[in-house]
């Protein structure tokens, strides 16, 4: 399938809704795939960035693994930490299946996010030798969002406040479920060293990529933790 396919088949699976893949996950068949699966899977584009160790990183290195892809940005106050430590407790639940399985994020935010304040990000989210947290010039990250659909807007120029006394709006709650409390103390912690200045809203899908290096399902960024093993686990 070529490039340009494959963008417009991403954007037709992620338009419905605020940029976000409007498929709700629902319970699968036993050994089935949740969120939006992908009928006739297509190939993830390869591409080149730096992760957060300053080394180059290239999608198709992944071969052999199953891949879990998702866009964040480390100044975000809103669902960017819950997505980081979504990651972070998907690995705690597979163990030591996590040699089989590549975790990727991209930055939505290429001005800021440098190699140094991803690898700070990386560290106190407590996965820097655990994940691909990748960025790059802003041409060649805009050219990675391209190919996989991915809006992105920058929105204000703001500075975002974490909430005050460590409590949560009713959305952030929700979009909490799947963690435990040490993990959404790291989320505040994300935010509070972290966030600021300007926003930048974006699509937020996790994609779940098998082993050949074929798009399987998207799943939307409020799956659960458990929701994203699940993917994996059915494509082992």
């Amino acid at each position: 399938m070529s490039r340009s396919i494959l963008t417009a088949t991403l954007i037709f699976l992620l338009s419905a809704g605020s940029g976000v893949a409007s498929a709700q996950t629902a319970p699968a068949a036993p050994g089935g795939l949740l969120g939006t699966v992908i009928s006739q899977p297509v190939a993830a584009v390869d591409f080149s960035l730096i992760d957060q160790k300053g080394a180059t990183f290239r999608m198709s290195a992944t071969r052999g693994k199953i891949v879990v892809l998702s866009f964040i940005y480390t100044h975000c106050a809103d669902i960017c930490p819950f997505i980081t430590m979504k990651i972070k407790e998907a690995q705690n639940l597979l163990g030591a299946d996590m040699d089989r399985v590549a975790f990727v994020a991209i930055t939505t935010d290429p001005k800021r996010d440098t190699p140094a304040v991803i690898a700070s990000y990386s560290k106190e989210a407590g996965l820097y030798g655990t994940w691909h947290f990748l960025t790059g010039s802003v041409g060649d990250v805009k050219k990675v969002w391209a190919e996989y659909g991915v809006g992105v807007h920058e929105v204000s120029d703001g500075d975002v406040q974490d909430s005050p006394g460590g409590s949560m709006p009713d959305m952030q709650i929700d979009r909490a479920k799947g963690l435990d409390g040490a993990e959404i103390a790291v989320v505040h912690s994300l935010i509070k060293k972290f966030a600021g200045g300007y926003e930048v809203t974006h699509s937020a899908p996790f994609w779940i990529v098998d082993a050949d290096g074929r798009i399987r399902a998207i799943l939307d960024a409020e799956a659960l933790p458990s929701d994203i093993v699940t993917d994996i686990k059915a494509l082992q």
